[in-house]
């Protein structure tokens, strides 16, 4: 008869080997034989941990523990059980205590680091990896665990080389390739980043994650055909996955041949939603930021009502986070700002005067931002007086750090731009929430309170259009600065244009033109032949390609003289807004930034106010300045006003000289300060006498 210790290796290799059924009984027949055998029941403990069992890991790996408490092997994998079950501290004392019985035990740091990661600890999680990576260099799991951190951090070129070395080392590593797209996504490097994913995927074909991954980039390029058939491949391999299920359901066209098509894609989108809001979604927390998709932004160019589908889609999820009601905080009232990677740009460029210009010691300001955007904060905000809180990127641990800020009023101020700060105002991490125009409608989410606007921008019937209760500010509610055209303009010959053209500029991005405003573009062409109807291509082209063939089938007369300029630099868009005669706010949904920019240049903006605020903008501005010339009421009324604007001098130059007069009080808006802190001074009071829903 085999002595235990020849069983023990007979088993081991059986399990070395992936034959753990072959393993597990020859550990039972240990134990059957010597029941507190710490080594068979060390090893039964990690056959559960790998089954994806790791309580009954635990059970025997703790009772191993009992009989040899000493051993660093198994500590480290009863942490790696505690780590399955979320038991975070219990898996850190368990290594730290690993560690300090053996020092040189690399798996022990590998997984401390692994665990500060999960907890968002990213320099402490960073620093196991590399000193697993001093024991053992060639160690690509710490190469990758390490990329990981230094990806979040932002330190994009740095989390290259650690994936490019472990590619190196072993190039078969389809994780390694597949997170090396991750970083050059982040980093813009689009073709890099495909190159990356499909390489992934020819190393593990069956692996959903690299299929959603390369959806997702294909999504990013507005390959919305490639996209889903991406995402319908990752469903293939995982059937289970109601997150990118519904992520497929969210794609959108960018354009959209008639009206028709629009009614026939909300329709159906409407009916997809109403049976999933029917259902049982159990999303994992951890994953939402990821896997999770917010509702189609393209819904808001549609020039429909999106509240019926911004209701369906939030009530999807109402049910899925039980709402527990902070308390909210003592002293000084705080007052919490949202920013999520990649849109730090927009929130400053209307919200950094009024954090910076709010008054000192009325309120603790918090932005709440990722560590990818951290410098652009600090750039944007330098005063010590204002706190950066620099949460991680799952939503469970922004969740935690939230909550422990202890806020009175979280300031949303864009909901549903990414999956991260469409799901986060689901999580109600202060009693109060609300949002504002950083999404000019409504969220649709029942636990964010009030949606911040103004009476300018709102028509009577605006309080039928949110889910949020309104609260009006009596100006704009957002602190631009001017810009200045660059010291030496381009003029229009470096565009390609000659100078008897009439230049009429639509910059907007290109989900933005609606098939309603087809007929206008035609209209002002046909009016004037010297006309020519100025736009800028999307980054892959591809929606601008879309719009040419519309252009070809509903305006095939005058299409030839709509034209698509390549990308520009910020100078050089400026350039171009200077050289231009008018520029044309878009149906339905108008512009916002590009407006500022136009009147900031002394521009004339031709607009047709819609019902809803997102097209209101424009005709806010000019109601504020005290200007009526550049607002039309009918399509046709938008033709003439413009084609004026475009052939008569004189008219055109009345407009901008009223505008050049006027436009002070557009920007540097003290008064959008103190309504903002009368806003909040109003939230605030709520949050504190519990009054709130």
């Amino acid at each position: 008869m085999a002595t235990i210790a020849e069983a023990l290796d007979a088993a081991v290799r059986h399990h070395q080997a992936g034959r753990a059924a072959q393993a597990e009984a020859i550990y039972r027949q240990i134990l059957d034989v010597e029941p507190d055998q710490p080594d068979a029941l060390h090893l039964l403990g990690v056959v559960y941990s790998q089954r994806g069992d790791p309580a009954t890991a635990i059970d025997y790996i703790g009772r191993a523990i009992g009989r040899r408490p000493r051993e660093a092997v198994y500590l480290t994998n009863l942490a790696i059980a505690y780590r399955a079950l979320g038991r975070l501290d219990e898996a850190v004392a368990s290594l730290r205590r690993a560690i300090e019985l053996r020092p040189d035990l690399a798996d022990a740091h590998y997984h401390l680091g692994l665990t500060f990661q999960q907890r968002g600890m990213l320099d402490e999680a960073a620093t196991c990896y590399g000193r697993v990576l001093e024991m053992e260099p060639r160690s690509v799991q710490a190469l990758v665990g390490l990329g990981a951190c230094l990806r979040a951090q932002g330190k994009l070129e740095e989390a290259v080389a650690c994936y490019q070395r472990a590619i190196q080392i072993k190039p078969d590593y389809a994780q390694a390739h597949h997170n090396l797209g991750n970083v050059f996504k982040m980093g813009g490097m689009l073709d890099a980043a495909a190159d990356a994913y499909r390489h992934a995927i020819r190393l593990a074909p069956g692996s959903a994650r690299a299929h959603r991954s390369l959806g997702r980039l294909r999504e990013d390029r507005e390959e919305i055909d490639e996209a889903a058939a991406c995402y319908r491949r990752a469903l293939e391999l995982e059937p289970d996955q109601p997150l990118l299920e519904l992520r497929l359901s969210c794609l959108c066209p960018k354009v959209f041949s008639d009206n028709e098509a629009i009614d026939e894609y909300r329709r159906q989108l409407l009916d997809r939603w109403t049976r999933l809001a029917a259902g049982d979604l159990r999303p994992d927390l951890a994953e939402l930021a990821i896997s999770g998709s917010p509702p189609p932004l393209e819904l808001a160019c549609h020039g429909r009502d999106d509240r019926p589908l911004k209701e369906a889609y939030a009530n999807i999820f109402r049910h899925v986070f039980p709402e527990t009601v902070p308390r909210p905080g003592t002293g000084r009232p705080r007052i919490g700002f949202v920013v999520t990677g990649k849109h730090e740009g927009a929130f400053f460029g209307s919200m950094r005067g009024v954090l910076r210009h709010m008054t000192p010691d009325r309120f603790e300001l918090v932005v709440i931002c990722q560590p990818i955007g951290r410098a652009a904060v600090r750039e944007a905000l330098p005063e010590e007086s204002i706190r950066v809180l620099e949460v991680p990127e799952r939503m469970d641990l922004i969740a935690e750090a939230v909550r422990a800020a202890q806020l009175d009023v979280l300031y949303h101020w864009e909901v549903g731009t990414d999956a991260t700060n469409y799901f986060l105002p689901f999580l109600r991490l202060a009693p109060v929430q609300c949002t504002s125009w950083g999404l000019p409608e409504t969220s649709g989410i029942d636990r964010i309170d009030y949606y911040l606007s103004s009476t300018l921008v709102e028509p009577e019937d605006a309080d039928e259009h949110y889910t949020e209760r309104l609260l009006l500010a009596d100006t704009l509610p957002a602190y631009y600065e001017r810009v200045s055209p660059p010291d030496e303009p381009k003029g229009r010959a470096a565009f390609g244009f000659s100078a008897e053209r009439h230049l009429y500029l639509c910059a907007q991005q290109l989900r933005k033109f609606h098939p309603d405003f087809d007929a206008i573009l035609g209209g002002i062409l046909r009016r004037d032949h010297r006309a020519l109807v100025v736009s800028v291509e999307d980054r892959r082209g591809r929606v601008a390609a879309g719009l040419r063939a519309r252009f070809a089938a509903s305006i095939p007369d005058v299409a030839e003289r709509i034209v698509f300029l390549p990308r520009q630099t910020y100078p050089d868009y400026l350039s171009l807004v200077v050289a231009c005669d008018v520029v044309l706010d878009p149906l339905y949904f108008g512009g916002g930034f590009t407006t500022y920019q136009a009147f900031s240049l002394d521009k004339p903006v031709v607009t047709l106010p819609w019902r809803f605020q997102r097209g209101r903008y424009t005709q806010a501005c000019y109601r504020k300045m005290g200007i009526a010339d550049g607002v039309a009421s009918s399509v046709e009324e938008y033709v003439d006003l413009a084609v004026q604007l475009g052939t008569d001098e004189a008219r055109r130059a009345a407009l901008v000289e009223a505008i050049r007069t006027a436009k002070d009080c557009l920007f540097e808006d003290m008064d959008a300060v103190r309504e903002h802190e009368r806003l909040f001074a109003a939230m605030v009071e709520e949050a504190r006498s519990g009054a709130g829903r």
